[in-house]
């Protein structure tokens, strides 16, 4: 059996054992290469060399696009009693679709066999179909999560998170809402700056209208949670700016919020460029009442530690709301 085979094999029946959790995939050293060639696991954290998850890939893509030649293989699913082979070959597809993600997440035509899969799967069997779904979310949230190079970063991969929670059925908003944040705010802070992830958050957030009380006090423990993030990340401009992007619109949150986060500034007397820009973004904007906080400002220009960057956010802010 060729080392290609092999790799893939034992990668394979890994991610099938723990298709119901979520795992932290990590790169290891070469050095730390264990003496089976295979990787390193204990419990859900599993630890990968690049050669051996090289080889891996390369056997999944073998296989993958060796299935794909069959031309009726997505109507197999609908079919099982009489295309049993071509669904095998369906299955096999599927499963290799996650070492080529893992290793290249910008691999369009493995992403998009997997949407289609679902989507000929839903139209089978409710309970097959929301199972595969609740599955993939977990190998998603593995892979965006996971201390991996560039996959936290991947317009590919939150594309298709984005496609995945679009077709899972929402019965708590709340804990839809608050999930997805975990899972943004813990990709944030695998790859800092993280656009594509805060851009995910804003996509997600649009999809849902608040009409009820209910929705608003949901959506007020949200801006709490990501301002708590960005507090903690305070040099994490995508952070800050999806912040601001939450806030317009809504001032009985927006006023305590900015307020806070003024105060936590000047107590902790913050520099970071990035707080600053939400600072005077928010001031500018409309969402808060100006003259307000410009008065709190004011008292801080000088030569205290952030003196400069309140002086420039009271210029900037003073010249763009009289422009």
């Amino acid at each position: 059996m060729s080392q290609q085979k092999v790799a893939y094999d034992a990668l394979s029946a890994h991610l099938t054992l723990h298709q119901d959790s979520i795992l932290e995939i990590e790169i290891l050293p070469p050095a730390f290469s264990p003496a089976d060639n295979t990787f390193l696991h204990e419990g859900t954290h599993l630890g990968l060399t690049k050669p051996f998850l090289i080889l891996a890939f390369l056997e999944a893509r073998t296989q993958f696009f060796s299935a794909l030649k069959d031309a009726d293989l997505l109507s197999a699913v609908s079919h099982l009693p009489s295309k049993q082979n071509t669904y095998s070959c369906v299955q096999t597809a599927f499963s290799a679709t996650r070492p080529l993600l893992l290793l290249d997440p910008e691999h369009l035509t493995a992403a998009n066999f997997r949407k289609r899969y679902l989507k000929a799967l839903q139209s089978t069997s409710t309970s097959d179909f929301e199972t595969a779904l609740r599955r993939d979310l977990l190998f998603t949230t593995s892979i965006l999560t996971s201390p991996l190079h560039r996959q936290s970063k991947s317009p590919t991969l939150w594309y298709h998170r984005h496609f995945l929670l679009t077709a899972f059925p929402c019965d708590s908003l709340r804990s839809v809402l608050l999930s997805e944040l975990d899972v943004v705010s813990k990709s944030g802070e695998r790859h800092p700056k993280n656009y594509y992830a805060w851009q995910y958050a804003r996509r997600l957030f649009g999809r849902f209208v608040m009409i009820s009380e209910e929705d608003f006090s949901v959506l007020y423990e949200c801006v709490e949670k990501v301002r708590e993030w960005c507090v903690q990340h305070p040099g994490d401009i995508s952070g800050w700016m999806f912040l601001a992007w939450m806030l317009r619109g809504r001032p009985p949150a927006a006023m305590e919020i900015v307020k806070g986060v003024i105060l936590s500034a000047i107590r902790f007397q913050q520099a970071n460029e990035a707080l600053w820009v939400f600072v005077r973004t928010v001031l500018a904007d409309g969402t808060v009442d100006t003259a307000d906080f410009l008065e709190m400002l004011h008292g801080y220009q000088g030569d205290s530690p952030f003196g400069e960057q309140v002086a420039q956010a009271i210029a900037w802010v003073n010249q763009n709301t009289n422009a």
